[in-house]
């Protein structure tokens, strides 16, 4: 196996036809408060250059990726045409499939504005590699890796994470969300939920953990899985928006490869992972740190302006020589 291909979903945007869109999605599904904190508060869609680090770190750590598949609803980010006609990557190599192309007879679920629905259908791109590297569009790479650093010599995925309980299981659970929903908060841990469902979908009595890094996945597992379970991709899709109730497919993905012994497991690795309450010099400076290989910023709309122009810097200083021009400068 020489090459596999790369998947970034990305929701952002801040059209107005789609803001338009996203309200008139809102207005629907009639969601709650705490609905719209866990999964439509504004800055899961708003654009700040996020995903054009996520594909110049892999035309620049990943070179064995030779397709990278930027999946999104009918829109082009600014400046993606010109990784390609500046000469940064190969004509080819980045190539936009809309939802539309990835829905198929499901589209009566669309528009949709559910990062966890749109992952459900990723395994739908025409001509996806059997293995592919799943990445958000605010998850990049820090240093070089290989294709032996996700797929075993048995053609294995390796996991990084660790297993966990269920959530609900823990003593202090009912407590600590009964607190939550009095005071009309998202519910703790919405992350960990979406991956403790899929464990039990899958039928596991505990969950396997992932992080915010790029993520191996087995096309079929997840095609035949939903192939298979039609009335579970019904119900996934449904919501417009990300929900507690809802399975995180890449979970879902782990969790068949666990109970059919078809994975191998490997500990989370360190990384940086920088969110606006918690950016500083150490932790800017760590995106230059030896022996850390993946990355993560997120709501960077939400930064201080101080630190929101010294994450770009580092950024753009981060993967100089892979960024057009016209975004360094911007």
């Amino acid at each position: 196996m020489s090459t596999i291909d790369a998947v970034i979903t990305w929701v952002d945007g801040s059209e107005r036809l789609h803001r338009e869109k996203r309200l008139q999605a809102m207005s629907s599904q009639k969601m709650t408060s705490v609905e719209v904190k866990t999964g439509a508060e504004s800055t899961r869609f708003e654009d700040n250059g996020e995903i054009y680090y996520c594909i110049a770190s892999i035309l620049k750590h990943a070179p064995f990726i030779k397709k990278i598949y930027v999946v999104t609803d009918n829109q082009v980010p600014e400046f993606l045409d010109d990784f390609q006609s500046q000469g940064i990557c190969a004509d080819g190599t980045i190539k936009i499939v809309d939802h539309k192309d990835i829905f198929g007879m499901k589209n009566q679920y669309y528009p949709t504005f559910n990062s966890l629905s749109i992952e459900s259908l990723i395994c739908n791109i025409n001509g996806i590699s059997d293995f592919f590297l799943y990445f958000n569009d605010d998850v990049f790479l820090l240093e070089d890796i290989k294709i032996e650093d996700f797929i075993s010599s048995r053609k294995k995925p390796f996991l990084r994470g660790n297993f966990f309980s269920h959530p609900e299981s823990k003593p202090s659970w009912g407590l600590k969300s009964a607190i939550k929903r009095l005071r009309n908060q998202p519910i703790i841990d919405t992350f960990g939920i979406n991956q403790s469902n899929s464990a039990k979908l899958i039928g596991m009595d505990q969950y396997f953990r992932v992080g915010h890094c790029p993520h191996i996945v087995r096309s079929k597992t997840l095609k035949n899985f939903f192939n298979e379970n039609k009335e579970i991709l019904d119900y996934q899709l449904r919501f417009k928006f990300r929900s507690n109730e809802q399975y995180s497919p890449i979970s879902i993905a782990n969790h068949i490869e666990i109970m059919k012994n078809q994975a191998e497991f490997l500990p989370l690795e360190k990384s940086v992972y920088i969110k606006p309450n918690t950016v500083n010099k150490k932790r800017l400076e760590a995106i230059w740190s030896k022996g850390v290989r993946f990355g993560c910023i997120q709501s960077l709309d939400q930064f201080p302006s101080k630190w929101k122009a010294k994450t770009h810097d580092n950024m753009r200083k981060k993967f100089d020589g892979y960024l057009p021009s016209s975004l360094i400068n911007l």
